[in-house]
């Protein structure tokens, strides 16, 4: 039994190819996404990601259990969910970070510089609308959001220049 993945049309075209639908799964090309489409999915991925992370962060009387630790657990959950932010943004292709043939370490600082800026200006968003659900701004939490995204684009970045130069 064999599924077809071309629609009936493509069989009784002369431009048909029986090579090219040996190398297509479901209408996608065998090797993957296009670069544009892998952008979108990207951008889809990294949407939810922060609309997650608003849904949690703003949701009324939601708090964490009261460990005795010696950092506070919204504080850990604020640095961790802020550096896989950072390093959501890093990794998918979106564009950031990414070495272009030509790129200069001073074109990577200032988009590194420019992506952490980014995800603290979501932070100071995220902390400042808080107060509209009943929660509460902390400076602590924007300072947790804003070493947890510059831990994570300091390691991303060095794993990729490590990887790239091939050590």
């Amino acid at each position: 039994m064999s599924i077809e993945l071309l629609p009936p049309l493509a069989v009784s075209s002369p431009d048909y190819d029986s090579a090219e639908r040996a190398t297509r799964i479901f209408g996608l090309p065998r090797g993957g996404l296009s670069a544009t489409a892998a952008r979108r999915w990207a951008l889809v991925l990294l949407g939810l990601y922060v609309a997650l992370l608003f849904t949690s962060t703003h949701w009324p009387q939601l708090r964490l259990p009261a460990v005795p630790t010696v950092i506070p657990p919204d504080k850990i959950a604020h640095f961790c969910c802020y550096a896989g932010l950072a390093a959501l943004a890093l990794l998918l292709p979106v564009g950031f970070l990414r070495r272009p043939d030509g790129s200069t370490a001073r074109r990577r600082l200032a988009a590194a510089v420019a992506l952490w800026l980014l995800v603290i200006a979501t932070g100071v968003v995220d902390e400042w609308t808080q107060p509209w659900f009943e929660r509460d701004f902390e400076w602590a939490d924007l300072a947790c959001d804003a070493s947890g995204s510059l831990l994570a684009i300091v390691v991303v970045s060095a794993i990729r220049n490590r990887r790239h130069r091939g050590d």
